[in-house]
């Protein structure tokens, strides 16, 4: 009889085991692509309706891919001895106004607004056009970093610009006059004298930039009030880039770090309500966009790595940019590899972790966004992840 229970009880078990209603654990949801054809895409945001809105850098110079070359010395630091110029940086630009706000729809990208300023390092290929946009009250607003005489575009200042509903738009913040009027503590060579906005997310009522060439922290209201938050310029040369709200209150920033992009010396900063900057996160590599998961960890694009990465032109090397989140507070593991030059990177309503690129590079179109499923276990390439849709590319 005791035997004849048990097995009883063990057949139960295993129905129970079997049955549709016992819990399982959900597989992680493979890595799909939620925009593609998208030429030189920076920052992206969601509208209201969840709508992804993105910021396109696009062609500037011409669809043609610029080449890559080193900068010779001047012949005053030729016979000082000194080595060339390290290229991309401070350079003479081409300018044109191909820089635009783009809209998804079924997974393509759909002309918002268009002929903002736009340039190309003409060493490196590197795209500067709007490098960000964000949503404040309802209202659209686009981040230019590619305007301004320094890059050819003297009547489209690097700036903040409000994106009308017609597509029009209207330069509400002049960043290349106040940075003229308004130079950090400790200003580091080579300098773009129009600046480098780089990343702008709204608070509850302004707008928070990034610029990452005189290397501070901006405040930027509806009515165009620039107020300098932090300067980041006694640090050394740092390079500001990606920003994320913290959930207790002020902002994280990610750093690049200079060119060449040295392993382990980018990190992530936090900046509290009063101003005052923490490290936060340390020992990582060329940080271009930073993140925070619904429980509070930090999530960073690391902008290319590996061996050969940063250290020779063209510095940048495809497939080799990733996405981690932080385990302490100078470790990390890998979320994804195999992604190429990666500047955004943000949650979603849905709880999907949400990067794109590449940034530099994609004149023809090559620019995604991708969905991660931040349950995976283990990092997933992004490599081999393609669109399921084909996209005409905007211009």
């Amino acid at each position: 009889m005791r035997h004849r229970a048990f097995l009883l009880l063990a057949a139960g078990l295993l129905l129970l085991l079997a049955s549709p209603t016992a819990t399982h654990v959900a597989a992680a949801t493979p890595p799909t692509v939620v925009a593609s054809g998208l030429v030189n895409p920076k920052g992206f945001t969601w509208g209201a309706d969840g709508t992804i809105y993105v910021a396109l850098a696009d062609r500037a110079g011409g669809a043609a891919r610029p080449q890559v070359e080193p900068v010779p010395a001047t012949p005053a630091t030729a016979a000082a001895g000194a080595q060339p110029t390290v290229p991309g940086v401070g350079e003479v630009h081409a300018g044109t106004q191909t820089g635009s706000v783009v809209k998804i729809v079924d997974g393509c990208p759909v002309t918002v607004a268009s002929g903002f300023p736009s340039a190309t390092d003409p060493n490196l290929g590197w795209a500067f056009g709007v490098s960000a946009v964000a949503f404040l009250d309802g209202q659209l607003y686009a981040l230019v970093d590619g305007g301004g005489a320094s890059t050819q575009n003297p009547d489209l200042p690097n700036g903040v610009y409000r994106v009308n509903a017609d597509g029009t738009h209207a330069l509400v913040a002049d960043l290349s006059a106040w940075l003229h009027a308004n130079e950090v503590s400790d200003p580091h060579e080579p300098l773009t004298p129009d600046g480098e906005p780089f990343a702008m997310i709204a608070g509850t009522d302004a707008l928070w930039v990034s610029e990452s060439n005189h290397e501070q922290l901006l405040r930027i209201t509806p009515d165009g009030a620039i107020t300098r938050v932090v300067d980041f310029s006694p640090l050394g040369d740092v390079v500001p880039t990606g920003l994320a709200p913290a959930p207790d209150g002020g902002l994280y920033v990610g750093f690049l770090s200079p060119l060449p992009f040295a392993a382990g010396t980018a990190k992530v900063m936090k900046v509290d309500a009063n101003g005052q900057a923490t490290d936060v996160w340390t020992g990582l590599t060329a940080v271009t966009a930073v993140a925070v998961g619904p429980d509070g960890t930090l999530y960073a694009t690391e902008l290319t790595t590996g061996p050969d990465s940063g250290t020779n032109p063209p510095f940048v090397i495809p497939g080799t940019g990733k996405i981690v989140k932080q385990t302490g507070p100078s470790s990390s593991v890998e979320v994804a590899t195999g992604l190429s030059a990666p500047t955004s990177l943000a949650f979603g309503a849905d709880g999907g972790l949400y990067v794109g690129g590449p940034a530099i590079g994609a004149y023809d179109g090559e620019g995604m966004i991708v969905r991660l499923d931040p349950s995976a276990t283990s990092a997933v390439d992004v490599s081999t992840v393609a669109p399921a849709t084909t996209c005409s590319t905007t211009s």
